[in-house]
């Protein structure tokens, strides 16, 4: 099993946009909240571990690769059927400034 160093900021962004608090993740995977907590400040964690995060997420684990900064605006997930899920980056006014 191989240790994976990923961008932890989309970690704690595709958890808030799923409105999971970092306890119903811990509950959901099975894990510790001090785990949770380590991969979110971290971004260290195993490949199994990220294929169970992003499946409950409902992302590609390719979505916690991203070297960018996650966006300071909401997303809304948008089920196309049950197998495809699309993030549609809504931006409200107030970000617009």
């Amino acid at each position: 099993m191989e240790k994976l160093i990923i961008n932890p900021q989309w970690l704690i962004y595709a958890r808030k946009c799923n409105k999971y608090t970092q306890q119903e993740v811990s509950k959901a995977l099975h894990r510790d909240i001090k785990t949770i907590e380590h991969w979110e400040q971290t971004g260290e964690l195993y490949e199994e571990e990220l294929e169970q995060v992003a499946k409950l997420y409902n992302v590609s684990s390719l979505y916690f690769l991203n070297n960018d900064t996650p966006p300071n605006y909401p997303v809304k997930r948008i089920s196309i059927n049950k197998n495809i899920n699309v993030d549609v980056w809504i931006p409200v006014k107030k970000y617009w400034r």
